[in-house]
């Protein structure tokens, strides 16, 4: 919704004679409306959704519907946007020194949406509900947590395995209230977040209005969010163009086609997902550091991501989110250079003696040939055209290179070449 106001703007307007000696000049005053762009509050957003299985952020299975969740409940702790990990639900936490016990004290202002307390008991029913679980999204969560007990009302203490840098990471599950969950599982949702469930309509829709028991400091301009459940996760940008939708997120390389559209502005930002490529360290050319080296500067990664992710991702020597505050740019230093990684293979003893365009070496009694089997998934229509861009490149530097494509099971799919 906008405002409109008035600018008075005086129009001068010349008017010549062309015979007559007429008053040449005339002013006049015209009102022009001018759009003001300054956000008020109100109005409704249309956002989809697949419709879970549960309404139970712990229990659910739909990515959709978990960003959907994320608006009705919080978590102990959360990331910032540098990825830094910040308290939400939780005060404070504190270990005790050198020693894998964390004591964590929470927050005593929380309500829930319905007015009821948030407690420490609220938090071990969370841990209880995702450790019964056979395939919460959040049971890896918890794999090193080895026991927990409350301590007081606002006080949990909560023992891990043993000692490691990421513990708290681990609490950056929703956490549900008791009094609710307890006797129903797949109750409709009572969180702490900024909004909460104002309708249900089971396979057609969620509306969410503004959680006036939130401890936020800024209220959202929002007033509601009506979430349509559309099982064909395809159909969502169908909606979208059809303007049934207000929000679309995409993950669709051609992303940029939507920015063309009347009325749309389009936001690109960074997600956690990133492609690599695993060696198998049992293999002995690749236990030479010049052999790695040589791999990562003859391949030509900015190129891939421009011709087949249409520039849509970044381009990393390390496993860190571009965002993130422990990212160093100045550890990215591995650039395309088929020259260099030539050099690197020569300098390491490399030469292709009998000229089949592969280079080897003989070390001791036997040679060693630079010559590999890349794997990686059919179903990825990336992963296959990368694949053959990789191919080509560490073949103009005297790798060998067979590609072999296979179904991968699970989210193995989504993560890895192997080599």
């Amino acid at each position: 919704m906008k405002n409109k106001s008035i600018l008075l703007v005086l129009i001068l307007i010349m008017s010549f004679a062309l015979v007559s000696c007429e008053e040449p000049v005339v002013q006049k005053e015209t009102e022009i409306a001018v759009e003001n762009e300054e956000p008020v509050a109100g109005g409704t957003i249309n956002v989809s959704s697949v419709e879970p299985g549960s309404l139970n952020p712990l229990l659910n299975k739909s990515k959709s519907y978990n960003e959907i969740s994320k608006l009705i409940f919080q978590s102990l702790v959360e990331y910032d946007k540098n990825l830094k990990i910040i308290p939400v639900l939780a005060q404070n936490w504190n270990f005790e020194d050198g020693s894998n016990k964390c004591v964590i004290r929470l927050k005593d202002n929380v309500l829930w949406s319905d007015g009821e307390s948030f407690t420490a008991d609220d938090v071990k029913f969370s841990l209880d509900t995702i450790k019964a679980s056979e395939d919460s999204i959040y049971k890896s969560n918890l794999e090193h947590i080895y026991s927990y007990k409350v301590k007081d009302a606002l006080t949990i203490e909560i023992t891990f395995d043993q000692p490691f840098a990421t513990a708290i990471d681990m609490l950056s599950f929703p956490v549900i209230p008791r009094h609710i969950y307890k006797n129903n599982p797949d109750a409709v949702p009572v969180g702490t977040g900024m909004f909460k469930v104002s309708q249900y309509n089971k396979l057609k829709s969620l509306e969410l209005i503004y959680n006036d028991k939130w401890i936020g400091i800024e209220k959202p301009y929002v007033e509601k969010i009506n979430i349509v459940f559309i099982n064909d996760v395809d159909a969502f940008s169908i909606a979208f163009q059809s303007k049934e939708l207000d929000i679309l997120n995409t993950t669709s390389y051609d992303w940029e086609k939507y920015s063309e559209m009347k009325d749309v502005n389009a936001f690109k930002y960074s997600i956690m997902y990133y492609d690599f490529i695993g060696l198998n360290y049992n293999k002995t050319i690749f236990q030479d550091k010049a052999v790695r080296k040589a791999m990562i500067q003859g391949i030509n990664r900015k190129s891939i991501v421009d011709r087949y992710l249409l520039g849509n991702a970044t381009v990393t020597d390390v496993p860190i989110n571009p965002n993130s505050w422990l990212k160093d740019t100045d550890a990215e230093k591995y650039g395309y250079s088929r020259s260099e990684a030539q050099n690197l293979l020569k300098a390491a003893g490399f030469t292709d003696s009998n000229n089949d365009g592969i280079l080897e070496r003989k070390v001791e009694e036997s040679i060693q040939e630079l010559r590999f089997t890349l794997i990686t998934n059919d179903e990825n229509e990336f992963r296959r055209k990368a694949a053959e861009e990789i191919k080509k490149n560490l073949e103009e530097v005297g790798f060998g290179v067979e590609i072999k494509s296979i179904e991968f099971d699970g989210e193995s799919c989504h993560r890895f070449w192997r080599i």
